[in-house]
């Protein structure tokens, strides 16, 4: 082999995250996957704001918090099943569920402004 070069293990160029204009910065390695940490190199304009992803420091995306919730209200499946499926703690899950369906089911002041319209305009006969 002609110019043969050896370098270390890389993880960014490893996992191609350079394509993607980040860089890993720290890694946890699980029997069954690994979690890679990444910042972002070369911000471009183009492409979405990272963290409509997930916020800083989360465990679950936005999309899993969502799917969750949904799989309880509408679903009625257990947090024991979901856990299950996401690959995370049951404290992570529960703890997930209930700020975000606190956030868009309870905190919401506008929730019951149909039904309380309906009920005040006069009945037509």
């Amino acid at each position: 082999m002609r110019d043969a070069t050896f370098c270390p293990a890389d993880p960014t160029t490893f996992c191609r995250m350079d394509d993607l204009g980040l860089e890993v910065v720290d890694q946890q390695p699980h029997p069954d996957h690994a979690m890679l940490l990444c910042r972002v190199v070369d911000p471009d304009d183009w492409c979405q704001d990272t963290t409509a992803a997930a916020a800083s420091r989360v465990k679950l995306s936005t999309q899993a918090v969502v799917w969750a919730l949904k799989s309880v209200v509408i679903d009625r499946m257990s947090i024991a099943r979901i856990t299950a499926g996401l690959g995370v703690s049951w404290n992570t899950v529960n703890d997930a569920v209930l700020a975000t369906g606190h956030q868009l089911l309870i905190a919401d002041p506008t929730r019951f402004a149909e039904s309380t319209r309906q009920n005040t305009e006069p009945a037509r006969r």
